[in-house]
């Protein structure tokens, strides 16, 4: 019986060693191993300040070291410039109406205009007789709309503070200016918001909490990088100013590119980090995405059934995009 025809193809060595053959093969592998290192460059290049999401659970070592790495020499526990100086749980509490208090937030264009006009309106509607005050630098802003913005509220001028962005969109940059709203040292406790927010309830009870920051844990679908309980959401922060938590977070922020966060959300994901052990967490409602909340608002709005005391509009601008739509009466500022 002839077995040659179920028999596989030899092997003809003599195809790989010829010149052609052998330069075919070389620019293979380079191509091949070029086109593995490029991916593996830019996996790294978009991810590497947040590389440790995607860390298994087994290298948690190596997170706490990458943690501990940044931390060591500058926690707020152990610097020298916060000896002493900030206060702590109950200790932050003022006698119950002695304290100095504001809203505040920042307004770094002309174009956000709009939205502070929003947010005051609706601040002094549901908060009446707390301040109002409009975080902004010299210069960034038309005259016209100076005096637009001292008509609503309290302007300070501060120094400007930003950082390059990597995700094409200016507004991460110029959020850094949050960071001085801890150098307000004229007010016991503040409340910052984002421009795009809608407060719908009262909030002057936070600054009886025994706390010098807080804020609402950010929904998102990326794991928490640094603690347990979550990366707080920026659009709403309860502070108590302090300067040298002013300069010590300024100053780390300034001297190591890491911690500006390029690639991901900036001055959110380094308060996140900063504050990851100390701040404290306020309920959902306290910063309510429209995407969040219950679907039929009837009288109120609502998330979880428990009414929403400000409401985030991080996605749509219903006095912009959307008159008329469900959200539409519950806007201080009709259109």
């Amino acid at each position: 019986m002839d077995d040659s025809k179920y028999s596989l193809p030899k092997f003809r060595y003599s195809t790989l060693t010829t010149p052609n053959a052998r330069r075919k093969h070389v620019w293979l592998g380079i191509a091949t191993a070029g086109a593995l290192w490029t991916t593996l460059i830019v996996y790294w290049w978009f991810h590497r300040v947040s590389f440790w999401h995607h860390l298994p659970a087994t290298a948690h070592s190596l997170r706490t070291r990458f943690d501990s790495k940044i931390w060591w020499g500058y926690s707020p526990r152990d610097g020298t410039d916060l000896a002493n100086t900030c206060c702590h749980l109950e200790g932050c509490i003022r006698q119950k109406g002695k304290g100095s208090y504001t809203a505040l937030t920042v307004l770094s264009s002309d174009k956000y205009l709009p939205l502070v006009q929003e947010l005051a309106c609706s601040v002094n509607r549901t908060n009446p007789g707390l301040l109002f005050t409009v975080l902004t630098v010299q210069g960034a802003l038309s005259e016209e709309v100076v005096a637009a913005a001292r008509a609503i509220a309290n302007v300070r001028f501060v120094e400007d503070l930003h950082f390059p962005h990597h995700m094409g969109d200016s507004r991460y940059g110029k959020n850094w200016l949050k960071l001085r709203a801890w150098e307000l040292t004229e007010f016991d406790a503040l409340i910052l918001l984002d421009s795009d927010m809608t407060v719908l309830g009262d909030l002057n009870h936070l600054f009886e909490l025994p706390t010098h920051v807080a804020a609402v844990l950010d929904n998102s679908i990326v794991p928490n990088t640094y603690s347990g309980m979550g990366s707080l959401q920026s659009g709403f922060i309860l502070i108590r100013p302090c300067l040298a938590t002013a300069r010590h977070m300024i100053r780390l922020a300034t001297s190591n590119k890491l911690l500006q966060f390029a690639y991901t959300t900036a001055e959110q994901e380094f308060l996140a980090w900063y504050f990851r052990k100390t701040a404290y967490a306020l309920p959902v409602t306290y910063n309510a995405q429209v995407d969040t909340v219950d679907p039929f608002p009837t009288h109120e709005v609502t998330i979880g059934g428990m009414p929403v005391r400000a409401l985030h509009h991080t996605q749509h601008k219903p006095w912009k995009h959307h008159i008329g739509g469900r959200f539409q009466p519950y806007l201080c500022i009709q259109k």
